[in-house]
């Protein structure tokens, strides 16, 4: 839903609220019901939404710009003493949720960030007893205790009631009443008119890095979309036979990616990189360094060149761009680390942004430890958690931001499908656990004791500088990946080591 008053929608960033009156409430609500910028007035910004609830001034939106909202997963409110579409004009287009009166016709776009003013300015026909037993699949969930039907819309103080059973019929509508006309051969045609009809079209995507850890997880998530991945790779035919898919070769440090390979591309995602989570000595670094920023700086060189460009780029990133920062809680506006991890990310993120000068739409992932049995940072502590000498490191206060593997590629996917998403995303579960939580948790997945303590020193004498990563940590969450409606499948740590450990 995208906050919207009279002028258009809620942006922080227009000339309207740069004179610095915005409160700083409706700044937050701003950001976060807008958090992509959107700009264009009231009949603009409705596309797709699901939900509306008002804007200031009597007929400010046409009620056939309905017609753009979603189709059934819509509902409509009107809350205003002069409302901008009146019930009547409104009733063939959406599904009416109630109407009703503010107070406050110049903060209506408050009233979700206020339930207390949502539940006060609606008139509605409900009663506080209409709170029980309703997920919108009995003919009886719309019905008043006293037998007659109950007014359609809100069944809780605050949330709303559900339209659809699993089977995708409406649900929550009394059996045998009549459903109010809509034109959805009109809708249709205004849909088709501006996306494009017919069903899904393939996307075709480029993924380079494809072999690794991600890759082949994404790879294979992308063939079960029916989209149309093509490897770049060093050993193309390896990675074919490995993949099931075509590849082609490209050496990021020596040339420019293949324009040829881009411009029969819808979108890209760049995964390829040295592996982190090694002794970083000098000629690590380097490696490091070279294979992401300048990797990245010859993969826009080919996006350059093409003709035409891919419209998306989705490039990894790491939550190491915000350097050690203890328990301070790190969305994806915090400024980045100064130590080495973090220079590098944010160089590595630099050269990646200059592909938006190309009119390509660009997204950082800054991934988290990533949950998988396969790789990465589980795969490492599995041995000795299996053998019973696994417990926490450095006093295991420090946060672990933790990802699902199934999880992460869900943000890839999202991020490379859905215009919304653009800029830095945070890939990490929404509740980062400490290290102590984390160790406790894979004992209790493996049955088996987590108790010995690993001291920081022998971290530092294994590892070096790299060991920081491990005994620092960083309390990052992913407001933006959630504020655009991003489901996380696994939430909670020890449900997900199970899955991930199945």
């Amino acid at each position: 839903m995208i906050g919207c008053d009279s002028r258009g929608a809620v942006h922080t960033e227009r000339e309207d609220y740069l004179d610095g009156t915005m409160t700083a409430t409706k700044r937050w609500y701003a950001e976060m019901t807008n958090p992509e910028r959107r700009a264009g007035g009231p009949a603009d910004v409705i596309e797709g939404a699901d939900l509306f609830i008002g804007v200031s001034g009597a007929r400010v939106l046409p009620a056939e710009a309905l017609l753009a909202m979603n189709d059934d997963a819509m509902v409509f409110a009107m809350a205003n003493p002069t409302p901008e579409v009146s019930p009547e004009e409104a009733a063939p287009y959406v599904r009416i949720v109630a109407t009703g009166r503010s107070d406050y016709p110049n903060q209506i776009n408050n009233v979700l960030a206020f339930p207390g003013i949502f539940r006060g300015a609606l008139d509605v026909q409900l009663e506080r007893d209409l709170r029980a037993d309703e997920d919108g699949r009995r003919a009886r969930d719309r019905r008043r205790r006293d037998g007659r039907r109950a007014a359609r819309g809100l069944h809780h103080s605050v949330g709303l009631q559900p339209r659809r059973d699993p089977g995708g019929r409406g649900g929550g509508r009394r059996a045998g009443a009549r459903e109010r006309p809509r034109p959805r051969a009109r809708r249709a045609r205004l849909r088709a008119g501006r996306r494009g009809a017919g069903p899904r079209r393939a996307v075709r995507v480029v993924v380079t890095g494809a072999t690794g850890l991600i890759g082949r997880r994404l790879v294979a998530a992308l063939r079960e979309r029916d989209d149309e991945p093509t490897v770049l790779s060093r050993s193309p035919d390896r990675a074919s036979a490995a993949l099931g898919v075509p590849a082609l070769a490209w050496s990021p440090l020596e040339a420019p990616a293949p324009s040829a390979v881009l411009s029969n591309c819808d979108g890209v995602v760049h995964l390829a990189g040295e592996n982190v989570a090694q002794r970083w000595t000098a000629r690590a670094k380097r490696a490091i360094r070279d294979s992401r920023v300048a990797g990245t700086a010859n993969l826009v060189a080919g996006l350059r060149a093409a003709e035409p460009r891919p419209r998306v780029l989705v490039s990894a990133s790491a939550i190491g761009y915000y350097g050690p920062r203890s328990d301070e809680r790190l969305e994806e506006t915090a400024p980045p680390g100064a130590d080495f991890l973090a220079e590098v990310v944010a160089a590595w993120e630099h050269e990646a942004n200059t592909a938006s000068e190309l009119g390509t739409r660009v997204v950082t992932v800054r991934t988290g430890v990533v949950l998988d049995k396969s790789g990465g940072a589980l795969a490492a502590m599995l041995p000795a958690f299996r053998a019973g000498v696994g417990g926490p490191i450095a006093g295991g206060n420090q946060y672990v931001p933790w990802i699902h593997v199934d999880d992460l590629v869900g943000i890839y996917v999202a991020a490379l499908h859905d215009d919304r998403w653009q800029g830095a995303v945070n890939a990490t579960a929404p509740e980062p656990v400490t290290n102590r939580e984390l160790s406790a948790a894979l004992g209790r997945a493996l049955g088996r004791p987590a108790v010995l303590p690993v001291p920081a020193f022998v971290l530092r004498l294994m590892l070096g500088e790299m060991a920081g990563m491990v005994t620092e940590g960083q309390r990052v969450v992913p407001v933006r990946a959630l504020a655009l409606g991003f489901e996380f499948e696994h939430t909670d740590v020890d449900e997900a080591l199970r899955v991930a450990l199945a």
